[in-house]
């Protein structure tokens, strides 16, 4: 029989592989579906998900805490009202809350792996989750850019939405290139702000799986081979 606390730290071990598959699945919904308010729910309720995974391994004390679930309330009730009545404001004010929360969600999750002594198959997940939540926060820096700077990007009109944005799955999709260097072409920055922004994540792209991604996967092999 699993009791209450075995059941609570077999959570705890794979909290990263459930979030890895709480993105992937979010992530196919903005791309299948037209935006919406239950979408918009869906999507701050990953954020929380992600939220409550990232500080579950850090010793914050209550203010930090606190002050991390605003960030989360704020950038929930933002996305939701930036789908139900549509202004520059808060579209702006919801971009901006949800980089910040990427950001310390990457930060945190970061401090967890370094400092992790045995490195398991749910730390590369997490790894994983970082280079995601990278491209995350960059698709959220170019949606920034792009409404506050005219012609920021140039892309072709079918990737347009009826507010003159690109779609939310466009911006990652974008992101997901850069990070990789893939460089598709369909998307261009046009200004210097976002060719800096797109220069600076390419090269923590690549820096990312050569050096990081790479140091902890030899560390798992290193790891499976003195418990084997």
């Amino acid at each position: 029989m699993i009791t209450k606390h075995a059941f609570s730290e077999q959570l705890l071990s794979r909290r990263f592989m459930q979030l890895f598959f709480s993105i992937l699945l979010v992530t196919f919904m903005q791309a299948v579906f037209k935006p919406n308010l239950l979408l918009a729910g869906i999507a701050a309720l990953l954020y929380l998900n992600m939220m409550l995974v990232a500080v579950s391994g850090i010793q914050a004390g209550r203010m930090a805490r606190s002050v991390i679930f605003l960030v989360w309330f704020a950038c929930a009730a933002s996305r939701v009202m930036a789908e139900r009545e549509y202004t520059l404001e808060i579209y702006l004010i919801s971009r901006l809350f949800s980089a910040l929360m990427l950001g310390l969600s990457v930060f945190h999750i970061l401090r967890l792996i370094i400092s992790r002594e045995k490195i398991t198959t749910d730390t590369l997940f997490a790894s994983v989750i970082v280079y995601i939540l990278i491209a995350l926060l960059f698709g959220n820096l170019y949606a920034i850019a792009d409404a506050t700077l005219a012609n920021s990007l140039t892309y072709p009109d079918h990737f347009t939405r009826t507010d003159g944005h690109l779609s939310e799955i466009a911006y990652i999709y974008f992101s997901f290139v850069t990070l990789a260097t893939l460089g598709y072409g369909d998307v261009l920055p046009a200004v210097p702000l976002t060719q800096m922004l797109v220069s600076v994540q390419a090269v923590i792209g690549q820096f990312y799986v050569a050096v990081l991604v790479a140091w902890l996967v030899s560390l798992y092999i290193a790891h499976k081979r003195d418990d084997g």
